[in-house]
């Protein structure tokens, strides 16, 4: 099962996470990567990246972790399905 990215990522105010859309086997799951994730589990010291920039550069693994974490039979929130990844989840 491959997961793909399908929207995003964009911000929404007052909510301290990237929001993004992704499917697996044409099923629509809203994701959001909280800020603490990008940063303590892809920035390195001393480096100036951006949330948008560290999701980019990593999305690869962004997108492993997500699999992991999607539910087999999903739940609708709202509409659909929504999956938060926060520090240390689904890592390696």
């Amino acid at each position: 099962m491959t997961v793909e990215l399908v929207e995003g990522p964009w911000k929404v105010a007052g909510i301290e996470a990237l929001h993004f859309r992704v499917a697996r086997d044409g099923v629509h799951f809203l994701c959001r990567i909280t800020d603490l994730a990008l940063f303590d589990d892809y920035r390195e010291p001393y480096e100036g990246n951006t949330m948008e920039t560290l999701f980019e550069k990593h999305l690869e693994d962004i997108l492993r972790r997500i699999a992991v974490l999607l539910p087999q039979d999903p739940i609708a929130e709202e509409g659909e399905p929504v999956v938060t990844v926060r520090s240390g989840m689904a890592m390696p």
